[in-house]
């Protein structure tokens, strides 16, 4: 008789005990689920990022004048697949990375206008070149469509947390007349 605990108190620790236990497993479920989707959901936007910068890569080459009939000298076909693919990264990407993918598709599309524009109102010039009146219109296209990707490449890795300096290396050959290589030269 000499326990200061009433008789109902040890069920009361017990359960108590019990539920604290329980809780601490949960919390540490929710926080593992928690981190895999993570894991998850930044695998999928670096996929979905860099399959919209291919594409958007992909329609700045495109030839004016193909040389064969395959869909890689169609930009009406090129932009439907660059805008299939950012409704993708629009879905994963936050505020900042829909901004750069309006920028992008926006530029695209005044690219593919570009390019439509220059067949309907020329031909073909020797050895399938760009008519030397238009030529400039479609060289400021194709450098404001590499910025705009360019500019995308940037906002996604700041999304995707990647440090240093980014580069790009499939325009390094434009960077000495690009208008973007100034202005964006102390980015990361």
């Amino acid at each position: 008789m000499g326990s200061t605990v009433p008789w109902w108190g040890a069920g009361v620790f017990t359960l108590a005990g019990a539920a604290l236990a329980f809780l601490g497993a949960q919390w540490q479920s929710w926080r593992t689920e928690r981190a895999q989707r993570r894991r998850l959901s930044r695998d999928q936007k670096v996929t979905a990022y860099l399959l919209l910068i291919e594409a958007g890569r992909r329609l700045a080459v495109t030839a004016v004048w193909p040389t064969d009939d395959s869909s890689v000298g169609n930009p009406e076909d090129q932009l439907d697949s660059l805008t299939g693919l950012a409704e993708q990264v629009a879905f994963y990407g936050p505020p900042r990375v829909n901004a750069a993918v309006d920028t992008l598709l926006t530029t695209a599309a005044r690219h593919r206008d570009t390019i439509v524009g220059i067949r309907a109102d020329s031909k073909r010039a020797h050895g399938d070149g760009i008519d030397q009146r238009l030529r400039p219109k479609y060289e400021e296209s194709v450098t404001a469509l590499r910025g705009a990707v360019d500019d995308f490449v940037r906002t996604c890795r700041k999304d995707l947390e990647i440090e240093g300096r980014y580069r790009s290396i499939s325009n390094h050959k434009n960077q000495e007349k690009s208008p973007y290589n100034d202005s964006r030269a102390g980015d990361s």
